[in-house]
């Protein structure tokens, strides 16, 4: 009976101790954001039950190891030992060299908790192959300059991380995003990465949240355009009467001026960029030849196949340095990072917000006094703008199929070769 009891107390106590670390550790893995750098480089988002919500390409590298994969509703466990298991197929973690793999948390509960399951899931493919993989954490790496401006956030680097990421997407800053709950940040990195799943190229994605971002600034001074039409149509009887001060037409032309310059100047950058557009031209038509010629490879029997396999590889490899020759143009080009145009126009509106409390006009609700007359026409607006949107969503998506078919290829032969 005593050896029972003794037996049933070691029980408990192995439940209470080892139960509740894991029940901690598994609390912790909720509504984190994880990236994990092999050389691909890959961000993991979770859910409020600590389930996969996205497992998101950074880079190219990304894109070819998460080439039809699912990690949908995984554990953290689980999506870790399948990204090692293909980075392990595809030669990017090589078994009979040292490799390194960092790790970045960002979560609102336990970090160290999160990356410690992350580091014991790598522990048991080093086990399990005999290999040597370092696993660096993100407050460790070597960025001091990263490393200080966290700090000077008073936020890990993980969550400067996440934070940079959200604020590139939302049309918030820095400072701001910092602010907010990891929750809310993947929520936004979430809806921003879904929409552009299907690019599959980074400089398209990128290009096309530049594209969002003047969108909304010229939605904004097309219905700058309608009030001032509105407003330079009414007498200055009429203006005193309705806001005390004839000062906010003048005030209110500067405004749509300076809205005005913002679009031409990213216009200007934009036209900076016609080496992007000559190599895109010669990327399409090469991917058009090659769909082309796989077609009639897959068709060809015995000796006719030949015929086709040299064509295959030069224009794959052409394809090949062109590709990173389109993603170095790019890169020196982009104002992605350089110039915002939403921070811009929202810098613009801030500074006329004060000028009209100056002469003592809100300026909300003098733009609201107009745009309920013109409805209609801002849904048009609305309208036009999102049609232009969705044809060059649909534009890329047509690139990144074509684009994909490469990657196939790029993913078969890495596995051929290993």
């Amino acid at each position: 009976m005593k050896k029972i009891f003794l037996l049933l107390l070691m029980s408990l106590f192995l439940v209470v101790t080892y139960g509740c670390n894991f029940e901690g550790e598994e609390s912790s893995i909720k509504e984190s954001y994880i990236v994990i750098d092999i050389n691909p480089s890959i961000e993991i988002i979770t859910d409020e039950n600590g389930l996969i919500v996205d497992v998101n390409p950074l880079n190219d590298d990304a894109e070819i190891l998460l080439l039809d994969t699912n990690f949908k509703d995984l554990n953290l466990e689980e999506t870790v030992n399948q990204i090692l298991t293909l980075a392990l197929e595809m030669g990017y973690i090589e078994e009979e060299l040292d490799n390194a793999i960092l790790v970045t948390v960002a979560t609102d509960s336990n970090v160290e908790a999160v990356e410690n399951v992350i580091e014991s899931e790598i522990e048991k493919v080093i086990n399990e192959r005999k290999m040597k993989i370092e696993v660096i954490k993100s407050q460790f790496e070597n960025n001091e300059e990263l490393i200080s401006q966290a700090e000077a956030l008073g936020v890990s680097v993980g969550k400067l991380k996440l934070a940079t990421y959200a604020s590139t997407f939302g049309n918030l800053s820095l400072e701001e995003a910092v602010q907010m709950p990891v929750r809310d940040l993947n929520n936004i990195l979430h809806n921003a990465r879904k929409e552009v799943k299907e690019f599959y190229r980074e400089e398209l994605k990128e290009q096309f949240f530049n594209l969002k971002d003047e969108l909304k600034v010229k939605y904004y001074q097309k219905v700058t355009e309608l009030i001032y039409d509105t407003l330079s149509n009414l007498s200055d009887e009429e203006l005193i009467n309705l806001f005390d001060t004839i000062e906010v037409k003048t005030i209110y032309l500067n405004y749509l001026n300076e809205i005005n310059n913002l679009l031409n100047d990213n216009h200007e950058e934009i036209e900076n960029t016609n080496q992007d557009k000559e190599i895109d031209e010669i990327i399409t038509e090469l991917e058009t030849q090659l769909e082309e010629l796989l077609n009639k490879f897959k068709k060809a029997h015995g000796r006719d196949k030949k015929e086709f396999i040299e064509s295959i590889k030069n224009i794959r490899s052409t394809l090949k340095d062109l590709y990173k020759e389109h993603k170095n143009q790019h890169r020196k080009n982009n104002s992605f990072q350089k110039f915002k145009m939403f921070f811009a126009y929202r810098d613009i509106r801030h500074k006329y917000v004060i000028e009209f409390r100056n002469i003592g006009v809100d300026f909300d609700e003098f733009e609201k006094y107009f745009t309920n007359q013109l409805e209609k026409e801002i849904n048009n607006i609305i309208y036009e703008l999102q049609e232009e949107l969705e044809a060059v969503k649909n534009e890329f998506e047509n690139q990144g199929k074509l684009y994909r078919d490469y990657l196939k290829e790029e993913r078969n032969l890495l596995r051929d070769n290993n």
